[in-house]
C-alpha cells in the first residue's frame, strides 16, 4: 500500500460503543489517504471483536498494551507505530465530521511551515448539563506568542482536533506518561512546543465532537485542579513577572470555575477573588458574573 498522508491514533480502555461511533465517523471520511491505529490500554472489555468489523474498510492496526492508568502511553505507542508524516489524535469517545480529513490535508498542503493544525470542537453531552459558564465550542486562535496565550488563556487545542507533524515527536520527546499529568498530558505537550516556538495553524471550523461525560478522566475536580497546578509550576519562570500574575490568575480563574461547577462556592470565591489580573474581555466579564451569581445565589 502507498504511504498514508496522515495517521489517526486513538487510545481506548473499555467503552467499546463510543469507539465504534469514532470509528464510523473515520469509515465516512470523504478523503480515504489515512490509517488508523487503535491501542487498547489494557480493557476488560473485547475491543479488538470491535475494531475487526472495520478490516476491510479502513487501513486499520490493532495494538494491545497492559494497562497504563491514562492515555499518553497508549498513544506514545500509536505514534511510534504510525507509517505517516502527520499525526491525527482521536479520543475514543470523540468524533469527526464527513470532510474533517480533507479540510485539514487541504489546509496542511497549503501551509506546509506550519508544525501543528488544529480546529474548533462542539461539546456533546450525555447526562452532564452544559452550563453557561462553559464552553460550547473548544479551540480558539492563538497569536504569534502562543506560549503566553497558553499559560494566560488557557488549553486552545482539543486533543481531537490536532494534527501534529511526526517529526515533532523524534525532536523534542513524546507526550508526558506520568501519572501525576494524566488529563494533562496533552496541554503539557503543547505548551512545550509552544516554548521551542513550534508554529501553530487554527482552522476556524467546526469539524467534530468533543463528548463531555461524567465518567471520563477530568470528571474529578479536585484531582483536575491539582494536575493543572503541576502545568502551572512547570512553565511558570518561563514568563515575564508581569505574565506570571495573568497565569497565575488564570489558574485562580481555571480552579474557580471547577469549584464552582460542583457547588463548592465558598472555596470558588476565594480563587476568583484572587483571579483579578486576568488577560481578555471574555474571562474578567465571566468571572464577574460568577462572583455575582455566588453573592446573590448563594449569599
Amino acid at each position: 500500500m502507498n504511504k498514508p498522508f496522515l495517521s489517526v491514533v486513538i487510545p481506548v480502555f473499555n467503552r467499546p460503543k463510543d469507539l465504534e461511533r469514532a470509528l464510523n465517523s473515520l469509515l465516512n471520511q470523504s478523503e480515504k489517504n489515512f490509517e488508523v491505529i487503535v491501542v487498547d490500554d489494557g480493557s476488560t472489555e473485547d475491543i479488538k471483536c470491535v475494531t475487526e468489523k472495520y478490516i476491510k474498510n479502513l487501513n486499520l492496526k490493532f495494538i494491545r498494551i497492559d494497562n497504563s492508568g491514562g492515555p499518553a502511553r497508549p498513544r506514545n505507542v500509536g505514534i511510534r507505530a504510525s507509517q505517516a508524516d502527520w499525526i491525527s489524535l482521536l479520543d475514543s469517545d470523540d468524533w469527526w465530521t464527513q470532510t474533517r480529513i480533507s479540510e485539514v490535508l487541504m489546509t496542511i498542503n497549503k501551509n506546509k511551515n506550519y508544525d501543528i493544525f488544529y480546529h474548533q470542537l462542539k461539546v456533546v453531552s450525555d447526562d452532564r448539563y452544559i452550563k453557561w459558564w462553559s464552553n460550547r465550542i473548544l479551540g480558539y486562535k492563538l497569536s504569534m506568542n502562543a506560549f503566553v496565550d497558553l499559560m494566560t488563556m488557557g488549553n486552545a487545542l482539543p486533543n481531537s482536533a490536532v494534527v501534529i507533524r511526526k517529526s515533532l515527536f523524534s525532536q523534542f520527546g513524546y507526550i508526558n506518561e506520568y501519572s501525576e499529568f494524566s488529563s494533562v498530558e496533552d496541554f503539557d505537550y503543547w505548551l512545550m512546543l509552544a516554548h521551542y516556538k513550534c508554529k501553530f495553524y487554527f482552522i476556524r471550523k467546526n469539524l467534530g465532537y468533543y463528548w463531555l461525560s461524567s465518567t471520563g478522566i477530568s470528571a474529578n475536580p479536585l484531582r483536575t485542579i491539582q494536575c493543572n497546578k503541576l502545568i502551572l509550576e512547570k512553565y511558570i519562570n518561563h514568563l515575564s513577572e508581569d505574565i506570571r500574575l495573568a497565569a497565575k490568575s488564570k489558574f485562580d480563574y481555571f480552579a474557580g470555575s471547577v469549584l464552582f461547577s460542583v457547588k463548592h462556592y465558598s472555596e470558588a470565591l476565594d480563587y476568583f477573588n484572587r483571579a483579578n489580573k486576568l488577560v481578555g474581555i471574555k474571562l474578567n466579564i465571566k468571572r464577574l458574573l460568577k462572583i455575582a451569581w455566588i453573592y446573590v445565589g448563594f449569599k
